[in-house]
C-alpha cells in the first residue's frame, strides 16, 4: 500500500513538473519575450516571421493572401499540391521585390536580445532564402549570430519536394511542421538549449514546437502573437486581386522556378 501511494504521488509530481514546464500564452506585445528569460538557463529564442517580426504593406503578400490564392486554384480545378506550389512562385516573385513593415520593436528587441548573448532565430514557413534576409535586413533585422552557426544547412523533409534549410539564422521550413524541422535543425548542430522560447502567431505552430520540445524534455514558452487577428479578419480578397494585377503588369514573373530558394 505503501509503495503504491509512493508511486502515486511521484507520478503526480512528475506529470505536475511537465505540465510546468510548457506555457502557452496569447501577446499582442513582442516585448513579453524578456519576461520569460530565466538567468542561468541556457535558453534558444524563436521568432516566426510574417505577422511576428514583419509584414508586407497590404494585402498582397500577406498569409492570409497565400491561404485565399490556394483556395482560389483549387477552385479552378488545379489539386492541392499544384495549387501551393503555383501560389508559392507568385509569393517568392512578390517578396523578391517587395519590402516589409517591421512589427512593433523588432529589430531593437532581436538587437538587445543578442547583446545579451541569447541565440534568437527565425523559423519560417518561407522558402525564400536571400530575399527573406535582404527584407529583414532592410528592417535592421539581421539574426545570425556567433552562438549558432551561420552557414547554409539543408534539413531533411518528410515530402522532397518540398526542401527545407537553414541560413544566417533562418530556418526555412518550406510549409513542413515546424516543431520537426526545429528538432532536425537542433540535432544537426548537436545544441539543447534548456528553455525555448517561441513567438507565431498560429497556434497550431505553437502546438507543434511544444511537443518538438516536450519530446526533448526542453521548457517551452509559447507566445501566441494575436496583434494582428483583426487585420486577418479583415483581409479583402478583391482588393488583394486588383493589387496582384497590378503587381505583375508592373513586374512580369519569369516561367522559370525561383533560384533563390532551399534546395
Amino acid at each position: 500500500m505503501k509503495h503504491s501511494l509512493r508511486f502515486t504521488l511521484l507520478l503526480t509530481i512528475t506529470l505536475m513538473t511537465a505540465q510546468l514546464s510548457a506555457l502557452v500564452l496569447e501577446t499582442k506585445n513582442l516585448s513579453q519575450v524578456t519576461q520569460h528569460i530565466v538567468q542561468n538557463k541556457k535558453t534558444l529564442i524563436v521568432f516566426d516571421i510574417d505577422n511576428t517580426l514583419a509584414l508586407p504593406p497590404e494585402e498582397l503578400g500577406s498569409e492570409d493572401w497565400f491561404s485565399f490564392k490556394i483556395q482560389n486554384y483549387e477552385l479552378e480545378g488545379f489539386p492541392a499540391d499544384i495549387a501551393f506550389n503555383k501560389t508559392l512562385q507568385l509569393y517568392n516573385h512578390i517578396h523578391s521585390i517587395i519590402d516589409l513593415k517591421k512589427v512593433q520593436n523588432a529589430p531593437q528587441l532581436i538587437n538587445s536580445l543578442q547583446k545579451q548573448n541569447i541565440p534568437t532565430i527565425a523559423l519560417t514557413a518561407r522558402n525564400l532564402v536571400q530575399g527573406t534576409i535582404r527584407q529583414l535586413a532592410n528592417l535592421g533585422i539581421h539574426l545570425a549570430t556567433i552562438r549558432l552557426p551561420a552557414q547554409h544547412l539543408s534539413l531533411p523533409t518528410p515530402n522532397p519536394k518540398r526542401p527545407a534549410c537553414y541560413q544566417s539564422g533562418i530556418i526555412f521550413c518550406n510549409g513542413n511542421d515546424k516543431g520537426s524541422l526545429l528538432l532536425h535543425f537542433l540535432d544537426t548542430i548537436a545544441y539543447k538549449p534548456e528553455r525555448i522560447i517561441f513567438v507565431d502567431d498560429k497556434l497550431k505552430n505553437i502546438e507543434s514546437v511544444k511537443n518538438a520540445a516536450q519530446q526533448r524534455n526542453i521548457d517551452f514558452v509559447g507566445l501566441r502573437y494575436s496583434k494582428f487577428d483583426k487585420r486577418s479578419q479583415k483581409f479583402d480578397h478583391c482588393k488583394a486581386s486588383k493589387q496582384l494585377k497590378r503587381f505583375l503588369q508592373q513586374h512580369p514573373i519569369s516561367q522559370g522556378p525561383t533560384p533563390d530558394t532551399c534546395t
